[in-house]
């Protein structure tokens, strides 16, 4: 039974890591005490100021700092296995020290005082990256996501302060494995004139904006819009219905010529069955008087040996009435 400790503070009264603390806090966790035998580390909600003595924890791959109050991304670059990072609910202002974390996959920074994206050049492997509600104001501010704009799939900016900027469109646009965009709560949605047909049509292989799914009737009449306005996204529209229409008249042709091949394959199969039931009823009425006649043979039989047996009982008692012959 583990004895409960109290957290360690710096002369400020400041909560800080150190290495008992990490290992008692381990150990309740249902963790292992010894660092490198740990792939997980749940460090969140325990109010730490700053980040410290995680050197040994070499296997982490996944760790957990969220609601504490760190300031700063520091001393984790020895973690070059860490594949999610949980920095949420923090005051981070800079995003730095990540570059040895070649294996990052996704990193959540939302919460924080962030007012540029920089410091991502080393994540290759990025898909996922979250930065709800911090400090994001500009084009200028999202240029730093061009560092991962091959692996970037996923990107909620959700409840920045991102401004319409004649740039924020391009910008978005080279980030070409984008399937998830938001930004909602965000000034430049009401700014960008039909921004959602806009950014639709902006980002062919976007599949989510903003939480919700482009259907292709959407996609279709957003890149008819950016051509022609209105008119042609009524045309394309039209077309897309018409399309779908002769498609389902297909179908549905095609599932009445189905089900009549169907009933054609069972009215064969059931003159088969009944010629089938008609022949085996015909061999088992020829068995039957086959049986029924040699049973009725074997009655004959019977009774006829039976008949001889008593034609000879009663010339028998004949002859002992009659006595012995008279001599001549």
């Amino acid at each position: 039974m583990l004895s409960s400790m109290d957290a360690p503070r710096d002369e400020e009264g400041k909560i800080v890591m150190t290495k008992e603390y990490l290992r008692y806090i381990c150990e309740r966790e249902g963790q292992y005490s010894t660092p490198r035998l740990n792939n997980q580390l749940y460090l969140n909600n325990k109010g730490f100021a700053a980040i410290s003595c995680l050197e040994p924890y070499v296997e982490v791959e996944a760790l957990w700092l969220q609601n504490n109050c760190l300031e700063k991304i520091e001393d984790i670059s020895t973690l070059k296995k860490l594949k999610f990072l949980y920095l949420q609910n923090n005051v981070i202002e800079r995003i730095g020290n990540l570059e040895p974390f070649s294996e990052l996959v996704r990193l959540d920074l939302s919460d924080n005082r962030i007012a540029k994206v920089e410091g991502l050049s080393g994540l290759v492997k990025l898909k996922d990256l979250k930065m709800q509600n911090n400090s994001l104001a500009s084009a200028e501010s999202l240029k730093g996501l061009l560092d991962v704009a091959g692996s970037l799939e996923y990107l909620d900016l959700t409840g920045n302060k991102i401004k319409s900027d004649p740039e924020l469109i391009p910008l978005l646009k080279q980030l070409t494995k984008l399937t998830s965009l938001s930004l909602k709560d965000n000034p430049a949605i009401h700014e960008i004139a039909n921004y959602r047909k806009t950014l639709v049509a902006a980002l062919p292989g976007l599949g989510y904006l903003d939480g919700n799914m482009i259907e292709e009737i959407e996609r279709l009449s957003a890149e008819a819009f950016a051509k022609g306005g209105k008119p042609e996204e009524r045309e394309a529209r039209k077309k897309y219905h018409d399309e779908q229409e002769a498609l389902r008249q297909h179908k549905i042709e095609g599932e009445r010529e189905y089900y009549k091949k169907v009933e054609e394959r069972m009215k064969k199969t059931l003159v088969m069955i009944k010629e089938e039931c008609i022949d085996r009823y015909k061999k088992l009425m020829a068995r039957r008087e086959e049986l029924l006649k040699r049973i009725f043979a074997a009655i004959s039989c019977r009774h006829r040996r039976r008949k001889g047996r008593q034609e000879e009982e009663h010339a028998e008692d004949y002859q002992d009435r009659e006595g012995p012959p008279l001599p001549s």
